[in-house]
């Protein structure tokens, strides 16, 4: 459950601080050191390292909730991850991205017909080892900080509809290194994405997520859910994703943050005593 306001001392801006050095500097220095990686062609050392790095945000909430609560203080932390949320918000959870990246494929399509063959690759085999690599190197290596730790501190001190974005645009930000650092992003996203594109769905989603989350009463598992149908996306697109894709169903996820930023202020927050 949600924490009581944070001390003065830790700020939200300590967790994304953290945040970002721990996964900026632990990938940027191997990345840096590996010749092979800037060709294209990373060693299996980066590869792992990059995923590793995937992980900063959690531990950062990790590190910081440890600080401020001792184990107990992290443990509550982790146990929101498994705390029941509700069938509807986990239904939404679910539901919001897949609808979403599903109307906006439509409306792409329409303008522009494209391909999806990719899609006729997806097997059950295949489809188990992307949810389960997918799970461990971006959800759960994320959440328990942005949605977590973080969106818990900020809304305590920004309020809700300020926290949402705030996490949102830091969220969006920290994957920066990933369209700067060559052969980075075809180990995680489409090759030839642009950060504005990516930026256009981390936006939009964190708000979602941050409304999922206050909804559910800080049970993690909405976002984690919504983090992984939105990477659902991946399987459908072995190459650079035409604009036709991207940014019909980019207005589609705006679309629905901004229909939540409005109907709901305060995005369902209340605050919460710990268990």
């Amino acid at each position: 459950m949600l924490a009581p306001p944070a001390p003065p001392a830790l700020r939200p801006w300590s967790f994304i601080l953290l945040a970002f050095a721990f996964t900026w500097a632990f990938a940027g220095f191997f990345w840096l050191v590996d010749p092979m990686a800037a060709k294209g062609s990373p060693s299996t050392a980066t590869m792992v390292t990059s995923y590793v790095a995937v992980w900063g945000p959690s531990l950062a909430g990790l590190v910081l909730a440890w600080r401020t609560g001792g184990r107990e203080g992290a443990w509550r932390l982790l146990r929101r991850l498994w705390q029941w949320p509700g069938t509807l918000w986990l239904a939404l959870a679910a539901a919001i991205p897949l609808g979403a990246e599903f109307v906006g494929a439509l409306i792409g399509w329409a303008i522009g017909p494209y391909s999806f063959e990719a899609l006729s690759d997806v097997g059950p085999g295949r489809l188990l080892l992307f949810i389960a690599s997918t799970l461990v190197s971006g959800p759960l290596g994320e959440e328990l900080g942005w949605r977590g730790y973080g969106l818990e501190r900020a809304a305590a001190r920004y309020g809700p509809r300020v926290a949402a974005v705030l996490m949102a645009a830091a969220w969006s930000l920290w994957h920066l290194p990933a369209f700067l650092i060559p052969g980075l992003q075809q180990l995680i996203f489409p090759t030839g994405l642009s950060f504005l594109e990516f930026a256009s769905f981390t936006m939009s989603s964190g708000i979602m997520m941050a409304w999922l989350t206050f909804r559910a009463k800080g049970a993690l598992g909405p976002a984690v859910l919504f983090h992984l149908c939105l990477l659902m996306m991946l399987l459908a697109v072995s190459e650079r994703p035409p604009a036709t894709l991207v940014w019909p169903t980019s207005a589609v996820f705006a679309a629905l943050a901004l229909l939540v930023l409005i109907r709901e202020p305060r995005l369902g927050y209340r605050a919460f005593d710990p268990d």
